[in-house]
């Protein structure tokens, strides 16, 4: 988030202090934070060895990679063309975040995986 607050635009005015950008910079800090807390979640019950562990791990590695792509792109959004710049940070963590949707399996054998995870009641699900 520190590479995204030094973006200006064309008129000398910081990017952040329009409106549209705070509100792009909360949802950003919002997923980034449900990525955290599902991934913890999930390294919580694969610590403990409890039933339908496979399938909430798949939901969080599913969940936080989109979202770091997401995120990814915001940011780039934020910084305009300052983000190809190495200063930026950015444009380097790109390819990894890409890389996320495919390593440990594509996000659409996560998708199947998860779709076995019961809606009615959410748990107890049995991994696959």
């Amino acid at each position: 988030m520190h590479a995204v607050q030094g973006g200006i635009d064309e008129v000398g005015v910081p990017v952040v202090s329009f409106q549209t950008p705070q509100h792009w910079r909360g949802d950003m800090a919002t997923e980034l934070k449900t990525m955290r807390w599902l991934t913890y979640h999930a390294a919580w019950l694969a610590v403990r060895q409890r039933p339908g562990v496979t399938i909430e791990l798949c939901m969080a590695k599913l969940f936080a990679t989109e979202r770091a792509q997401s995120i990814a792109l915001d940011g780039m959004g934020l910084l305009g063309g300052r983000a190809n710049l190495e200063v930026s940070g950015i444009a380097q963590r790109q390819p990894e975040v890409l890389l996320g949707l495919y390593a440990g399996g594509t996000n659409e054998i996560q998708r199947n995986l998860a779709s076995r995870w019961p809606l009615a009641g959410g748990g107890g699900a049995t991994d696959a």
